[in-house]
């Protein structure tokens, strides 16, 4: 598989499965992308126009897999300002463009990690941070296995098929847990 790179200027290939787009990611088509679906795809790009455009031509192409990740780079904070500040955001296009692609690709119900150090307590002050989405993959363990009791090599599944089955219904945060109350209180809300 090929790690492409997609920049204005120019960029040195750092191996032989690694090509070199020297274009806008607007500009970007699904032939320079080898028209094979992958798994991952990072964007660093800091310009809205070209990565909306870039995005929807590839889920267009259908060029991002289903159980596919996109990085979002610098969706992060810098902290500045003293104790009260709540920092600057790096790159507020990067965060835009995280809130756009879940309206404008809404069926596909995307999820996302974020991975920040806000507060800068990390190793080092400044984290540029990333986001990555990813379409929403169900977790939902079928009626069988419930009634079986078969949950997986050394797994001890729930006391009960009903709570089993229970877990997995839709349902409201109660009131409790959205206060915060302990783990019991949520518990004998949940039975």
């Amino acid at each position: 598989p090929a790690v492409y790179t997609v920049d204005l200027a120019p960029v040195p290939v750092l191996g032989r499965h690694h090509r070199v787009l020297q274009k806008g990611a607007e500009q970007v088509t699904a032939a320079d992308l080898g028209g094979e679906p992958f798994g991952l795809l990072v964007l660093d790009c800091h310009h809205y126009p070209a990565t909306k455009q870039l995005l929807k031509n590839v889920l267009r192409w259908r060029l991002l897999r289903r159980d596919g990740m996109l990085f979002l780079h610098d969706t992060g904070r810098h902290p500045a300002g003293g104790a009260n500040s709540s920092g600057v955001i790096h790159q507020p296009v990067e965060r835009l463009i995280a809130m756009w692609l879940e309206r404008y690709d809404c069926a596909a119900s995307w999820q996302r990690l974020v991975v920040h150090d806000d507060d800068g307590h990390g190793a080092t002050p400044t984290r540029h941070g990333v986001t990555v989405l990813q379409r929403k993959v169900s977790l939902a363990v079928p009626q069988r296995v419930c009634q079986q009791g078969a949950h997986g090599f050394g797994g001890t599944g729930p006391e009960s098929v009903r709570e089993c089955l229970r877990v997995q219904t839709r349902h409201q945060c109660s009131r409790q847990a959205a206060r915060g109350y302990d783990a019991d209180d949520i518990a004998d809300d949940f039975e």
